[in-house]
């Protein structure tokens, strides 16, 4: 379980027994707004809704074919939306 998970459950396991949003703010470093988050999306969803989200972009796997040596002055294609040196060239 990544650490921000564990961290609002326990946040939210300490706000049902009974410590202020206020407080757990403080003790968790976090602001008070994001804490009434917590417990809004625990109370709407469950712990599902305190899971982390995959962040959306390029896939972790990336392939030796997506990259372009430095010498020909390419980019990697995912993080510009360009083709290939190689296929520009065809």
């Amino acid at each position: 379980m990544p650490r921000i998970e564990a961290m609002c459950l326990r946040a939210v396991a300490e706000a049902r027994a009974g410590m202020k949003a206020t407080d757990l703010a403080q003790a968790y470093g976090a602001h008070r707004r994001t804490v009434f988050r917590w417990l809004a999306g625990f109370y709407e969803g469950g712990e599902q809704t305190l899971k982390a989200k995959s962040i959306p972009g390029c896939s972790a796997k990336l392939d030796e074919s997506l990259f372009v040596m430095a010498d020909v002055g390419g980019l990697v294609p995912c993080a510009t939306n360009r083709p290939l040196a190689s296929e520009a060239a065809r």
